[in-house]
């Protein structure tokens, strides 16, 4: 079931979840410093926030954080309890989303509301992506946002990257950002957890995969629950 995560759900997974582990990891393979500028959004989508940051926690702009170890990040996490958490990237990041894709569902599906159909067609439009960028011998990665995917290249101009993505539901926005969803970090507006994927795993890929849904979430549902994508 995809839905938002509550503050005391948020709680939980930094407190008992969150792998600062692989977190650094990770961020030393991208060659991001550990010792960095964070930032995060706390209930612009969800309206659901700490009430004691009332005057800044609807607001479109991202809020810096600054941590100087991984710790502290977690720490400041807590704090905050957000929605989303970002790092400063300095590699190109090319967003597949969801809501980009036709479906043949009678209902319209609103973002950040998306579909199985939805999303089996685009796993298949980011393994398409992920050849093209094997044939020019770019470096990328892939990690799935909690929602669709993140495409990292990390040897390939943007102005190259633009012309391809073209052809692929690639929010043309993001890659004139720097930011990137932190991996690992729970997307709160579906409860999941961002994680890296490879490419050759990307098509039997399941939203519902253990590796991110949050523990609280998969203890607190039996076995049947997993069998739908369903927003509530």
């Amino acid at each position: 079931m995809l839905r938002y995560a509550s503050l005391e759900e948020r709680q939980k997974f930094y407190r008992e979840e969150f792998d600062l582990y692989k977190v650094r990891s990770f961020l030393e393979s991208v060659e991001v410093e550990i010792k960095n500028k964070f930032a995060i959004r706390l209930g612009y989508f969800t309206k659901i926030y700490p009430q004691r940051f009332k005057s800044i926690a609807e607001t479109p702009m991202y809020i810096v954080i600054k941590a100087n170890t991984l710790k502290e990040l977690r720490d400041n996490l807590l704090c905050y309890l957000p929605e989303s958490v970002y790092y400063f990237r300095s590699f190109h990041l090319l967003d597949f989303d969801p809501h980009h894709i036709k479906c043949s569902c009678i209902t319209v599906h609103k973002k950040p509301d998306f579909c199985s159909e939805q999303f089996e067609k685009l796993k298949l439009q980011v393994h398409s992506f992920a050849k093209e960028l094997e044939k020019l011998s770019a470096e990328y990665r892939i990690v799935f946002s909690g929602r669709g995917f993140h495409v990292y290249v990390f040897n390939l101009s943007r102005k190259k990257l633009e012309k391809i993505a073209k052809n692929y539901p690639v929010d043309m926005r993001v890659i004139r950002q720097r930011l990137a969803r932190l991996p690992y970090s729970l997307n709160a507006l579906t409860t999941r957890i961002v994680t890296p994927i490879d490419r050759d795993d990307l098509l039997s890929f399941d939203i519902n995969n253990e590796k991110v849904v949050p523990r609280f979430l998969r203890e607190e549902q039996n076995s049947c629950y997993f069998k739908n994508y369903i927003w509530s």
